[in-house]
């Protein structure tokens, strides 16, 4: 589980470097929002 502030440009930059890194590796990864209230599913890789 990977948490940061989505308000933190550094944060955020290096949450989607994982993101890629995770995915390129070949594992299954969930993005996971709570911006408005509950948390909410954005995406999940394939």
């Amino acid at each position: 589980m990977i948490l940061f502030d989505g308000n933190d440009a550094t944060a955020l930059q290096r949450a989607r470097e994982q993101w890629k890194a995770l995915i390129g590796a070949g594992i299954k990864a969930k993005y996971w929002s709570q911006e408005t209230g509950p948390w909410a599913l954005k995406a999940e890789s394939k």
